[in-house]
């Protein structure tokens, strides 16, 4: 029988010490298995393609960790609708709750009351009030989306001429945030030419949202440019602007999704060009984010970094409202000429 030498003796200790440490981080692994745990997705209003497609995102990662995904639509994009669903919510003992709200002061007492009831909460698109939530899923700095609509705004006018602004709803955080981001940016003589004549709110309707435009159409004859920051709304402001025959005088920037948007982008178009953000991946990292929070990896504190699967690592930063956020991009994907038939067939 051949007698092992001091090293392999050594190595076949180590090796043996290892495997029940081996054991005990997979046991660990299988602990943090989300069986049985809801993540409730909650979004604006329902039959919105925007939201769908962060569903979907949401709703692959957390079955793929064994969770239940939860989809709650309101009827329609009020706070009021969002209140009744996360009341709901409380009653059924989700485990997380993740809301893109309609208003963020009118939704917070509700999410504080799920927060008393031991369950997670973030926000994502539009936050929550920080003191409702543990952190906020943010899509693009909100900066850097206010700055390039703007810069748009000038490019497409030369710089000169009235605009008007369609947003959502009037409480909706995420617009609030961007408008206050354009006119500050008015307001500081960034660009003197532009002239901001009106802000309406088209609810998130495209029935609305059109006559909205409408009216706009009506009320300012040297209109040259609206500005949509909204995926729902920007196709009823370019179609209206159409079927008025003014494309050629009227333009439309913003936010929107490519599939809605391709038939109005192009050079000699109603929407020169927009932007927006992949929506798989904001769904997909807002359930990273809840899985993070449920199994305790993170607390939503500025300065942990949270893991989200093959996305990578992601810093918790401090947000503009004293609260904490992951940001998905630092910019924008532009969509244009180049690449609309390309990005229609993504989402």
């Amino acid at each position: 029988m051949r007698k092992r030498s001091p090293a392999a003796l050594v190595l076949a200790a180590l090796a043996i010490a290892i495997l029940p440490i081996s054991g005990c981080w997979n046991a660990q692994r299988d602990d943090l298995q989300l069986s049985g745990m809801k993540f409730a997705i909650v979004v604006k209003s329902e039959d919105n393609s925007y939201f769908k497609r962060i569903i979907e995102g949401f709703s692959a990662v957390v079955q793929s960790q064994g969770g239940t995904p939860v989809v709650r639509e309101p009827s329609r994009a009020t706070a009021e609708e969002q209140i009744r669903i996360i009341n709901n919510l409380i009653s059924d003992k989700v485990d997380v709750i993740a809301i893109a709200t309609n208003s963020e002061s009118a939704v917070a007492p509700a999410l504080q009351k799920a927060i008393e009831q031991g369950i997670q909460v973030i926000s994502f698109d539009s936050a929550a009030e920080p003191p409702s939530r543990a952190m906020h899923v943010n899509q693009a700095d909100a900066q850097v989306i206010a700055k390039a609509l703007m810069d748009a705004a000038a490019d497409i006018t030369g710089g000169n001429g009235q605009v008007a602004i369609m947003s959502t709803t009037n409480q909706a955080n995420n617009q609030n945030t961007w408008i206050g981001g354009m006119r500050g940016l008015l307001e500081a003589g960034v660009y003197p030419g532009l002239m901001l004549v009106n802000i309406v709110y088209g609810e998130d309707d495209y029935d609305i949202t059109y006559q909205k435009t409408q009216h706009l159409i009506d009320t300012y004859p040297d209109l040259a440019l609206v500005i949509a920051p909204t995926a729902a709304g920007i196709p009823a402001v370019a179609q209206c602007i159409v079927n008025n025959g003014l494309e050629d005088r009227i333009k439309v920037i913003g936010l929107g999704m490519p599939s809605q948007m391709a038939q109005y982008i192009g050079n000699n178009r109603v929407c020169p060009y927009m932007f927006l953000w992949d929506l798989d991946e904001l769904g997909k990292l807002t359930a990273y984010a809840a899985i993070a929070l449920a199994n305790g990896t993170v607390s939503g504190q500025v300065g942990e970094i949270l893991p989200a699967g093959e996305m990578g690592e992601y810093h918790i930063t401090g947000d503009l409202f004293g609260g904490s956020e992951i940001a998905l991009q630092a910019e924008p994907i532009r969509f244009d000429q180049s690449n609309i038939e390309y990005w229609r067939n993504i989402y």
